[in-house]
C-alpha cells in the first residue's frame, strides 16, 4: 500500500493538467463538469429530460406558467437572483453562490435543450413522424 495522499480525480477531458487544476487546452474545466454533472442530475435523478422539460413553458408572462409550474426562464431567474444575493454577501456565502450559479447553469442547458427541441420539431415536414413517435 502506498501512503501517498490520493490524487484529485482529473477530467477525461483533461490535458496537462496545472497545479490549479484539469484544463483541456489550457481553458479550466472544473465549472464545465460541475455545470455538466448537475445537468445529468436533472435528468437522471429527477427524470427532467428535454422531452419531459418541454412540458414546462420555456416562457410564461405570469410566474407560473399553464401548467402551474413556474417557466424554465423564471426558474433561471430566480436561481441567479439568489447567486447574486449570496455574492453580494461576500466570501463567506461564495460557495453557496457558486452552487447557485452551476444549478442555474445547468437549467439554462435545459433551457437550450427545450427551444432546440422546438426548432426541430418546427423544421420537421408535416408527413415525418420523427424518431420519438416511434418509442
Amino acid at each position: 500500500m502506498d501512503d501517498a495522499p490520493a490524487s484529485p480525480p482529473v477530467s477525461a477531458f483533461a490535458h496537462g493538467a496545472p497545479a490549479g487544476g484539469a484544463t483541456f487546452s489550457g481553458v479550466p474545466v472544473r465549472a464545465i463538469e460541475d455545470v455538466m454533472a448537475a445537468r445529468m442530475e436533472q435528468i437522471l435523478k429527477y427524470g427532467h429530460t428535454p422531452q419531459r422539460d418541454r412540458e414546462t413553458a420555456l416562457y410564461s408572462a405570469r410566474q407560473f406558467g399553464p401548467n402551474g409550474q413556474p417557466s424554465l426562464m423564471h426558474q433561471i431567474t430566480r436561481r441567479l437572483s439568489a447567486a447574486i444575493e449570496y455574492a453580494s454577501r461576500g466570501h463567506g456565502a461564495h460557495d453557496i453562490a457558486r452552487r447557485q450559479l452551476v444549478n442555474t447553469a445547468a437549467l439554462c442547458l435545459a433551457a437550450i435543450d427545450w427551444i432546440d427541441a422546438e426548432l426541430e420539431e418546427l423544421a420537421r415536414p408535416p408527413d415525418d413522424p420523427g424518431e420519438d413517435d416511434f418509442l
